[in-house]
């Protein structure tokens, strides 16, 4: 799976070497991701901790095609700033994503870019719908998707909000 890119994001798809060496081997990872600056890594306040890095290193292990339907490392530079991905590959055309950047980051439009290209990836692999969830207290949050052209739709998880994209299809991928 080749990196994806947007205007200043190199987007790195997880696999096991770089997960094996996440958290626990910083120079390791840096030098895989080919950064330096792991500055704020794993992102302050983020979902993306040493249990969310297991459950991505055992689907690679269960599936290696799973390889760029899970998570991507965010490099700007030669910083580690975040990351982003799908939590798992397009089940009856849709899929829901997550993405976090890390705290020197942030408020320069980063997380914008990173949805964007992860939704550009899921329209160009023919998936029909985004889908994401943030806290109703995440205002930063909130924005980056309506910018990326979410709406709310009705909630489904208790203390999170909903939100979805339309996409229009491209080819079709099969749904797992």
């Amino acid at each position: 799976m080749p990196e994806l890119r947007t205007t200043r994001l190199r987007l790195v798809p997880g696999t096991v070497e770089l997960f094996d060496a996440d958290p626990d081997e910083p120079d390791r990872l840096a030098a895989l991701l080919h950064v330096t600056d792991l500055s704020d890594w794993p992102p302050g306040g983020s979902g993306y901790d040493r249990d969310a890095i297991e459950v991505f290193r055992a689907q690679l292990l269960a599936d290696p095609a799973l390889v760029g339907w899970n998570s991507y490392y965010a490099c700007w530079g030669d910083a580690l700033v975040g990351c982003g991905g799908y939590f798992g590959p397009p089940a009856s055309g849709a899929v829901e994503i997550g993405y976090a950047i890390g705290r020197p980051w942030r408020r320069q439009g980063l997380a914008s870019e990173l949805v964007g290209a992860l939704v550009a990836r899921a329209e160009a692999c023919g998936v029909e719908r985004v889908v994401a969830h943030t806290r109703a207290d995440n205002a930063a949050s909130m924005a980056v998707l309506a910018g990326n052209g979410f709406v709310e739709v009705a909630p489904d998880q208790p203390d999170h909000l909903r939100f979805e994209r339309q996409l229009t299809p491209g080819e079709a991928v099969p749904s797992r």
